[in-house]
């Protein structure tokens, strides 16, 4: 379901309705967050953080784009500490 509202809101995106857009995935986000779906949950963040750029709203994105990053860091070290 992630994925869908993920690729809605980038049709969303392509067509401006860039504050629709933001709504999908903000609600993706949730739905990720509840089911503990960490690659879902970077995906979307990188997406929200895209919308945002495309608006022109640099700051804005920074926010997002530091939560993916984090969670990119905290799922590879515990990759490593698994896989050692």
């Amino acid at each position: 379901m992630v994925f869908a509202y993920s690729q809605l809101s980038q049709l969303y995106l392509k067509l401006g309705k860039f504050d629709r857009s933001e709504e999908i995935l903000t609600e993706a986000i949730s739905i990720s967050e509840r089911n503990n779906d960490t690659i879902h949950l970077i995906a979307c963040l990188v997406a929200l953080g895209d919308c945002s750029l495309h608006q022109g709203r640099f700051a804005d994105a920074i926010s997002p784009y530091r939560k993916a990053e984090d969670l990119i860091i905290f799922t590879i070290v515990i990759i490593s500490i698994f896989c050692v």
